[in-house]
């Protein structure tokens, strides 16, 4: 009876063994496998790679569960209100729960950082240190990320385990920085903040800060230019959300997450950018005007003069109108640098000398 007890136990602790051995090597393959992917959104976004992963290896059972299998899913995000993409069922909390379904794992990875970027409840974590992933997987529980009481100590194990902080740290010797400023909603008392005085530039009087219209007008546009640098105004723009020639738009700052604003307003990254004339990009490169509403096609203005260095899409910014109707009122070049004191056109030529009332 002995004999049969102590070979029991063997094999217990044989088994016990062998099966973390072969956790060990499926957490290493995923490593391996998506660390890249975990550094590329710490640089873009500001997530530390070592909580990314560390994420990723729980939700998805290392890549081997049966979500991630079906989806590409691997932070286990569920469908929320405003997912239109892709979908799987699943049981987890309660059976059959919608989860977002994904075309690779990069868009999981992108779309995970996407998910706390634009989400205010994790809006504490983008002021931590990427270094301080305790605090990071602290906080991803008290904002809710996760039922489980183990799951704050479940992540600071399995990155001081697997030494993912190092991963951070390969991270944040590349020389692009991670943006520190996080983009989160504005609170509705902001938005009725009074605007702070305006200092009007000289040659372009600053757009009036007007009452909301009653809806955006829609319209097909061209494909959007380039612009060649930010609108630096002397002029001093409110905090949140105002209105540019009855066009709502915000001012912001240096490495804001475009896609975060975009699903702030409800709107997709293509619509973000369309509105502004801007190139493809996920990260703000520099500070200026942001429309997150299609800008109107003439101004009651006729016309204003330029600043030097300013171009044409500056002025499209500033004045709150589409930049192809002024390429087409005045032939010029969006990204041309105009001559201080050029006549700019707001409207068609034959109304230029008669104002709207």
């Amino acid at each position: 009876m002995r004999k049969l007890t102590t070979g029991i136990v063997t094999l217990f602790f044989t088994l016990t063994i062998c099966g973390a051995v072969a956790q060990d090597a499926a957490y290493q393959q995923y490593i391996d496998t998506y660390a890249p992917l975990a550094i590329a959104e710490q640089q873009r976004t500001g997530v530390p790679a070592s909580i990314k992963l560390a994420q990723g290896l729980l939700e998805s059972g290392a890549g081997k569960g049966d979500l991630v299998s079906r989806s590409n899913n691997h932070f286990g995000i569920k469908c929320k209100a405003t997912w239109t993409g892709d979908k799987v069922y699943h049981d987890d909390d309660a059976r059959g729960e919608c989860f977002r379904a994904y075309a690779s794992a990069e868009e999981s990875y992108r779309d995970h950082s996407n998910f706390l970027k634009a989400n205010g409840r994790y809006a504490a974590l983008f002021t931590l240190d990427v270094n301080d992933y305790k605090g990071w997987a602290e906080g991803l529980k008290k904002a809710g990320y996760a039922t489980n009481p183990k799951y704050v100590a479940q992540l600071i194990k399995v990155i001081e385990e697997n030494n993912l902080q190092s991963i951070t740290a390969m991270a944040l010797q590349n020389n692009i920085p991670a943006p520190v400023t996080p983009a989160v909603a504005i609170p509705a008392s902001e938005e009725k903040a009074q605007p702070k005085p305006a200092v009007v530039e000289q040659g372009i009087t600053a757009a009036p800060v007007v009452a909301k219209p009653a809806a955006p007008e829609v319209n097909n546009e061209p494909a959007p230019s380039k612009p060649t640098a930010a609108v630096a105004p002397n002029t001093v723009y409110p905090s949140g959300y105002f209105y540019i020639n009855e066009t709502k738009v915000m001012w912001a700052e240096a490495g804001t997450s475009l896609l975060a604003i975009a699903a702030n307003n409800n709107l997709a990254l293509a619509d973000l950018l369309q509105f502004n004339d801007m190139a493809r990009t996920d990260i703000l490169p520099q500070a200026q005007l942001l429309f997150v509403e299609r800008k109107k096609k003439k101004s009651d203005k006729p016309f204003v003069t330029s600043n030097t260095g300013q171009t044409l899409w500056h002025v499209s910014q500033t004045e709150g109108i589409r930049l192809a109707q002024l390429q087409e009122w005045n032939k010029l070049n969006a990204n041309e640098p105009l001559a201080a004191g050029t006549k700019i056109l707001l409207q068609p030529a034959a109304n230029s000398t008669v104002r709207s009332k």
